[in-house]
């Protein structure tokens, strides 16, 4: 069995020689990150809605879920992937996700279309009723 005194001794030594090279990757990761990558990412990020939370983006989110798409995002920015590209790879990584500003497309043309169309509907159907006269109760009553 090992020493239990000897064992104390060495985390009371490796302990704050982690905790300092943590930190030390930490602030060289952040000093030598190339901003224009991390604006990218975030752009990218903002354009993926979050399969845990309702409504947010992915660059958003304080889950851990979407800490993991971005960290993709990342990786995949830092690899040289256009835009699209790194789209089209988070939809098929995350088949839950979804684009929060979806693009046209002629299969969903009719949902596109459909609030419209009530709408003009609503408005002829209107101005028919306005239009149209109503006659009077006595006068349909003698003839």
């Amino acid at each position: 069995m090992a020493d239990p005194t000897g064992m104390r001794l060495l985390l009371r030594w490796v302990s704050p020689l982690l905790t300092l090279a943590l930190a030390a990757f930490v602030v060289v990761s952040l000093t030598t990150a190339d901003p224009a990558h991390q604006d990218r990412a975030e752009r990218i990020g903002k354009q993926v809605r979050c399969p845990a939370c309702e409504g947010e983006s992915i660059a958003e989110s304080p889950s851990s879920y979407a800490a993991d798409m971005m960290g993709y995002v990342r990786e995949m920015v830092t690899q040289g992937l256009s835009d699209q590209q790194i789209l089209d790879r988070l939809m098929a990584a995350y088949p839950r996700s979804q684009m929060l500003d979806p693009p046209f497309q002629t299969r969903t043309a009719l949902l596109w279309a459909l609030p419209a169309t009530a709408l003009v509907t609503g408005l002829l159907l209107a101005f028919y009723r306005l239009r149209k006269p109503v006659a009077p109760e006595s006068i349909r009553d003698s003839t």
